[in-house]
């Protein structure tokens, strides 16, 4: 018998572009990296963007070979496509939305969530001290206390692309200080036909 490959539930808000969404650094990760370079002939990845605009049904695309969904927008069409999906695993890039797994029901399913740039409420009053530059403040403690009620019930890993965000996180999520993250920095491309002794120096 053949072997049903590992579904996993990519959870972001943005693909670089694709199906209208932002051309961020996190939809970046997300379709140039994890949506490209990890499906194979074991590992099937669905990328996940939330509530769509249909009331009843999902909306699908296909993005670069990748199953792309916006999920029903009435809540228990949500919560019974995510259970015909029955993803092994999500996955998810600084979880900024809980629309998916407040409406995942299976009380077993759990989420890797990689660690990329936790920002507490006292980064934020760092950052409006800045007024020629301001930035638009996307602190959303409904998303946190969610997070933090997965890791109390032992349904999160957290993987972090840099050791000086651990604390950060820890802060934002109300970790224990002694939480296990597993340091996993970002992907980057090599050009193996790169010669650097053919390379035209620059002065």
């Amino acid at each position: 018998m053949k072997k049903a490959k590992i579904k996993v539930g990519l959870i972001i808000d943005e693909f670089f572009g694709a199906v209208g969404t932002a051309y961020g650094g996190y939809g970046f990760l997300a379709r140039r990296h994890i949506a490209k370079y990890i499906p194979n002939s074991e590992i099937q990845i669905d990328v996940l963007l939330g509530r769509g605009k249909n009331r009843f049904t999902a909306e699908h695309y296909s993005v670069d070979e990748v199953n792309v969904y916006r999920l029903p927008k009435r809540s228990w069409f949500a919560k019974y496509w995510l259970k015909k999906q029955d993803y092994d695993i999500y996955l998810s890039i600084e979880l900024v939305d809980d629309y998916v797994l407040k409406h995942e029901s299976n009380p077993n399913k759990k989420l890797i969530l990689w660690i990329q740039d936790p920002r507490p409420m006292y980064e934020w009053d760092e950052i409006n001290t800045v007024k020629l530059f301001p930035e638009t403040c996307y602190y959303n403690q409904r998303v946190y206390d969610l997070v933090h009620e997965w890791y109390l019930k032992n349904r999160i890993k957290f993987i972090s692309q840099g050791y000086f965000l651990n604390q950060k996180a820890i802060d934002l999520y109300q970790l224990d200080n002694n939480v296990n993250i597993q340091y996993l920095p970002n992907p980057i491309d090599i050009d193996f036909d790169f010669d650097i002794h053919q390379y035209e120096k620059k002065i």
